[in-house]
């Protein structure tokens, strides 16, 4: 839902002369990385720590912002699905039992290698 508002405020703008139309998409844009990096982190962070929801919040976006190469790279991973879809229907319809079975729980997998790296320093860090 937030997405969706982000992405419906964002094309709104394009269409209307602002003086600071720039520093509102920039705005819009700031907002969009940092929603898009808090959800790659929140769950894995629930299924892994104990922590309240303002907690789990703030050390995903702490965890975002000090690994920004691998949440980046978690971002791309966990959209290249959808792209896919969006971007080559004849493909996805050519292909669609596979890429029901595997494109989903793929993109999860890679990004579970990624987390367990993450992840390791975080608790040497909380053990010392």
């Amino acid at each position: 839902m937030v997405a969706c508002l982000l992405i419906f405020s964002t094309y709104i703008t394009l269409g209307i002369n602002l003086p600071l139309q720039y520093l509102l998409i920039g705005l819009l844009l700031f907002c969009g990385i940092v929603y898009l990096a808090v959800t790659v982190t929140v769950f894995p962070l629930l299924a892994r720590f104990n922590n309240t929801i303002r907690g789990t919040l703030q050390n995903a976006i702490a965890l975002s912002f000090i690994n920004p190469f691998k949440t980046l790279l978690m971002a791309i991973i966990s959209c290249l699905p959808l792209l896919i879809v969006f971007g080559g229907p004849d493909f996805f319809l050519r292909c669609s039992v596979l890429w029901f079975l595997i494109a989903f729980s793929a993109s999860t997998q890679i990004n579970s290698y990624i987390l367990r790296g993450i992840f390791q320093k975080v608790n040497i860090n909380s053990e010392s």
